[in-house]
């Protein structure tokens, strides 16, 4: 049985082949179906964390906080790219 912490490395290992392959190896499909399993090893992990938290609403802010300052982030390098692009 692997505990909370290992779950969550194999999850950040899965997570890293990912993105490995969609940088250096677009073809190599493998490589993104092994990062596919990072998204339900994360979920359940959410999941444990929310069933074993003593405050549930403290528990569902920080992880709403913290995918909303990820949308953000990901909305700003987005413009950020798009305005390079059209610089051109």
């Amino acid at each position: 049985m692997l505990t909370k912490n290992q779950l969550k490395i194999l999850a950040m290992v899965c997570m890293t082949i990912d993105h490995i392959g969609a940088a250096f190896f677009p073809q190599a499909v493998w490589l993104r179906v092994i990062g596919r399993l990072a998204f339900p090893l994360f979920s359940y992990c959410i999941a444990e964390g929310c069933r074993y938290t003593r405050n549930k609403a403290r528990y569902f802010g920080s992880v709403f906080a913290c995918g909303a300052v990820c949308v953000i982030l990901r909305f700003c390098r987005s413009a950020a790219s798009t305005a390079t692009r059209s610089s051109r």
